[in-house]
């Protein structure tokens, strides 16, 4: 059984997002100088998080994100943004944020009772990877790890002029996970506390911890003639940087469902022998840090658990739902790993 990201996703309202294109339109006109029509707007995600628009203007693509103040405050994307420009001004490959006319990042918007944030942002050049291709690249492999380990080194230097994002323990679904687990037939609760207790007796230095992207994965990043662009640094808070790497791996591998855990394992070595023969290139991790990467992949499968009982009908569930949940919650349940830990502890690049 295999899944793919957009199950994940699915279940955002992107029909929907269509009620804020005339106010977006006439605010791209007069912020940007971008002299587009209502048509020239596509809806490429929304109704959760955060609604995402593309347009093109004199041929040059660009992507429009409008955050809800009730899931992202504004100090929270200024520090974003300034991360994003550090980077790029070091030389990583990222999607950056364009200014407006009049020298601002972020655009704030009232429409009825939505108020938000407008970010509009140069397109990642390049295509995005489906999942065959990218599961037979080794090659994007070592190059995820170059440009992550680059992220991790570059950000050790980096310090937030005015704001600061949040810590781990600050994750949305973490902090809320009472309002979410309630529907759950296993107690996250204690699933959040064993993990919260073992994370809060590790060390934080600035080789181990800092800001990371937060959701690293296949579908936030472009390939143009083998080299990555890394965007949609929404989920970027301070962290270990093993979770950074942990997360990788963990949308890597999640396609592959429990009747495949041989091939899950065996994809799982492959992809951090290659991953980690590019981080190492570019920055340091111990082989103590090394041996945590199962404490923050149940972590990883314990956000999307709660994503998951946040956005699907479960008077409705498709087959695949059903087969995801019931693993997803077992693994929970019994704090095991979605990869076993002699596999991770096998790896030889460390």
């Amino acid at each position: 059984m295999k899944f793919s990201r957009k199950h994940i996703k699915e279940g955002n309202n992107v029909k929907n997002s269509r009620f804020i294109v005339p106010i977006l339109t006439n605010i791209i006109i007069n912020e940007f100088n971008h002299n587009i029509s209502e048509s020239d707007i596509n809806v490429i995600e929304g109704g959760y998080q955060n609604f995402i628009y593309s347009y093109i203007y004199k041929d040059k693509a660009y992507i429009v994100r409008v955050s809800n103040s009730i899931v992202r405050k504004k100090e929270m994307i200024e520090c974003e943004l300034e991360w994003i420009q550090y980077l790029y001004n070091n030389n990583i490959s990222v999607s950056t944020p364009i200014l407006s006319r009049y020298g601002n990042y972020i655009k704030e918007i009232k429409l009825n009772d939505f108020y938000g944030f407008i970010v509009v942002f140069n397109k990642a050049k390049g295509i995005k990877l489906n999942y065959k291709e990218y599961l037979n690249n080794t090659f994007i492999f070592e190059q995820m790890g170059k440009i992550m380990g680059s992220i991790h080194k570059t950000t050790k230097k980096f310090i937030p002029k005015k704001n600061k994002r949040n810590d781990y323990i600050d994750n949305s679904y973490i902090k809320k996970i009472e309002n979410i687990a309630s529907i759950s037939e296993i107690d996250l609760i204690s699933v959040k506390k064993e993990l919260m207790n073992v994370l809060k007796t590790l060390s934080k230095d600035i080789d181990n911890y800092g800001l990371i992207h937060g959701d690293f994965n296949i579908g936030n990043f472009t390939v143009d003639n083998g080299s990555i662009t890394v965007f949609d640094f929404d989920e970027c808070q301070y962290s270990w940087y093993i979770e950074d790497i942990a997360i990788a791996l963990y949308y890597t591998i999640y396609p592959f469902g429990d009747d495949d855990i041989v091939k899950r394992n065996q994809k799982a070595e492959e992809f951090m022998n290659h991953f980690l023969h590019g981080y190492l290139q570019e920055n340091i991790i111990s082989v103590k840090e090394f041996k945590l990467i199962p404490y923050f992949l149940r972590l990883r499968e314990l956000i999307v658990f709660l994503g998951c009982l946040k956005r699907w009908n479960f008077n409705n569930l498709s087959q695949w739902q059903k087969d995801f949940y019931n693993q997803s919650k077992k693994r929970l349940q019994n704090g095991i790993s979605i990869i076993d830990e002699d596999v991770i502890l096998s790896i030889q690049n460390v």
